[in-house]
């Protein structure tokens, strides 16, 4: 890795819009598509375009609806037809999700600072709790409805006062990367999560700390209690789920997985655990023996989420892939396709997701829609930025026209019938050069379209150079919405020479081990 002293400081924020020629289809006309292939879960698609990611997913208490927190809002299904019900643009990430026990409202957290409370019945944006000042990860409520926990990269977890809309407690201690909170089924206690591996058990009344699980080797992802309150399961970028006794706190089990652990589920009985994984795979666990029942395969990219229906009925799960997954006890028995032989043991097929991922900084990356292979090569693509630069402030640098919405949050945000991902440089962010290198940078990504037709669409690149724009450059996605500019750069330069062009890279043309070893 370049070390930061040698890192040249030539910072090219892109921006990149399309500019839409033509009227953009009615994105709920074909939103929310329920397919059921053959001997296999139901599919639901959310975004048009094909792209939108699923980071979170949640059954109403009475089990009617399914609400699905995305990369452009919040979706919610009816459970059973898998129909869209409503879907509410926010203009920023939904991250985490969860409804008030009384399935009256829907509390988020998301990519920018705040925390918002919705009415379920029709939407409507009834509260906004402020006080965390950067992303918001995750969020609950408690049993009784009259708290709300949430967790930010801001290294704090809050307790707000539902009817209040007042914070009542602010935990910071070992909180650096917090990335998961949960309630106990009692309310009493509170677990968190986050970057030193470790598990925290904190007393809901006077925020004392009861105990530390000690045991992941990679970054706490996901938290979820038992319907009866005597385990706790944790997931983490240590590619394993860890059952926990609660009462003393020793490790029964560890589960093991062959990627980052990103969500986890009790059945309502308590006697199945799903886990959703980097590795593609949803696994179901006994309780509390560890045996490995089923894995369920079928998404194409990252399961970030897993939700089990009040009835046990249904296991939802959200991916990266632009869908949620429905499977059914039926699914389950009559699709071999979706099944591995049991066991619980396996190996990491890459390394943790922290050794790509950003690591902890003051601000949010300024584009992060970056897909790369480099540590997933026979996996899926996933979120990337190079770890030597630190996160940029500022609104996000990508916008999809005629939108044209700079969303203040840190994070890209296109609509439902037309997105742009960058999947190079790394970072999504900065071009550099050591020495007298000069770099060859290609810029590429590719825009995806509800209709797939992309006539009249074009996409821009600005760079700039030491606080300054130095060039902007258009050019035409291919016909499979693929766009490449390429960016030559010394040290010695202020100016650089640009050219584009929308040919698919030869093989190793460029390749980021030419500046960084494995």
């Amino acid at each position: 890795m370049l070390p930061m002293r040698r890192i040249f400081f030539l910072i090219a924020f892109f921006l990149i819009g399309l500019l839409v020629m033509w009227e953009l289809p009615s994105a709920k006309a074909q939103a929310g598509f329920l397919s059921s292939p053959s001997g296999g879960p139901k599919i639901i698609s959310l975004a048009p375009s094909g792209k939108d990611r699923a980071n979170a997913v949640a059954f109403s208490p009475d089990g009617h609806l399914l609400a699905v927190g995305s990369s452009l809002g919040i979706y919610f299904y009816d459970s059973q037809t898998g129909q869209e019900v409503r879907f509410i643009p926010t203009q920023t990430w939904v991250r985490s999700l969860a409804f008030s026990p009384d399935g009256e409202t829907l509390v988020t957290g998301s990519y920018d600072p705040l925390v918002r409370l919705w009415r379920v019945s029709d939407g409507v944006l009834l509260q906004e709790f402020t006080g965390h000042t950067a992303w918001v990860r995750s969020v609950a409520y408690s049993p009784d409805g009259k708290l709300l926990a949430t967790a930010s990269d801001d290294n704090t977890v809050r307790l707000w006062s539902v009817p209040d809309q007042a914070p009542l407690k602010t935990f910071t201690l070992g909180l650096e990367g917090v990335r998961a909170v949960a309630f106990s089924p009692d309310g009493q206690m509170l677990a968190t999560g986050g970057f030193d591996n470790t598990v925290r058990l904190w007393g809901v009344g006077d925020g004392s700390l009861i105990r530390e699980l000690v045991g992941h080797t990679g970054w706490v992802r996901a938290l979820s209690f038992s319907p009866n309150g005597e385990y706790l399961a944790s997931g983490g970028f240590d590619a394993t789920a860890r059952l926990w006794r609660v009462s003393d706190g020793m490790l029964l089990d560890t589960l093991v997985h062959s990627g980052s652990v990103l969500g986890l589920a009790f059945s309502p009985d308590g006697r199945t655990l799903a886990s959703a994984s980097e590795d593609t795979t949803i696994r179901l666990w006994q309780v509390p023996d560890g045996t490995l029942m089923q894995t369920l395969k079928g998404h194409k990219d990252f399961v970030f989420s897993v939700a089990f229906s009040p009835d046990g009925l249904i296991l939802a799960s959200g991916g990266v892939d632009n869908a949620v997954f429905l499977w059914s006890p039926l699914d389950l028995a009559q699709s071999p396709d979706t099944k591995e032989a049991t066991g619980n043991s396996g190996q990491a097929a890459s390394p943790p997701c922290k050794e790509c991922h950003h690591p902890i900084g003051g601000q949010p990356a300024r584009v992060i829609e970056t897909e790369c292979t480099l540590c997933h090569l026979n996996g899926p693509l996933g979120l990337n930025w190079c770890p030597s630069n630190y996160r940029a402030p500022g609104p996000t640098t990508m916008s999809v026209n005629p939108a044209g919405i700079f969303d203040q949050s840190g994070v890209p945000h296109g609509n439902r019938n037309f997105e742009v991902a960058i999947s190079s440089p790394g970072n999504g962010e900065h071009l550099y050069s050591l020495g007298d290198i000069v770099a060859a940078v290609p810029v590429r990504g590719k825009v995806y379209s509800a209709n797939g037709n992309l006539t009249g669409v074009q996409v821009q690149l600005q760079i700039q150079s030491q606080g300054k724009q130095t060039v902007m450059l258009t050019t035409i996605p291919g016909t499979d919405g693929s766009f490449v500019f390429y960016v030559n750069l010394s040290e010695t330069e202020h100016e650089m020479d640009l050219v584009t062009n929308t040919r698919a890279l030869a093989p190793n043309e460029s390749s980021c081990l030419r500046c960084h070893d494995k």
